[in-house]
């Protein structure tokens, strides 16, 4: 189901941009991929949480040019907001598009 789910959104990705050979398609959606993955690592690092590929995807096409750390930067700027923390919407919501993912709880022992 996932892997449809970015197939999908790499298609709209693409969708908007000159006509490209099958090859040159299949290495930008490699590309994206890769990048949101970077974007998953930062952010569950900085912040311990892992949002999902769909949603960073979603958010690298409403924030265009911002680069992956300031991506990840904002979703865990939203992800550890005081509205949320203080029991608001519990909606992660970065530039409109609401950011979905799991929180990466540690033991220390």
């Amino acid at each position: 189901m996932r892997r449809i789910i970015l197939a999908i959104m790499a298609a709209g990705l693409l969708a908007a941009c000159d006509p490209v050979t099958v090859q040159e398609a299949n290495q930008t959606a490699a590309s994206t991929i890769a990048a949101a993955k970077k974007v998953q690592g930062y952010a569950r690092t900085a912040c311990s949480f892992e949002p999902t590929i769909a949603s960073v995807i979603s958010l690298f096409n409403a924030s265009y040019g911002m680069t992956l750390d300031a991506v990840a930067g904002a979703i865990c700027n939203a992800a550890t907001s005081i509205p949320l923390a203080d029991g608001g919407t519990r909606r992660i919501v970065v530039n409109g598009v609401r950011i979905k993912g799991k929180r990466i709880v540690t033991v220390l022992r």
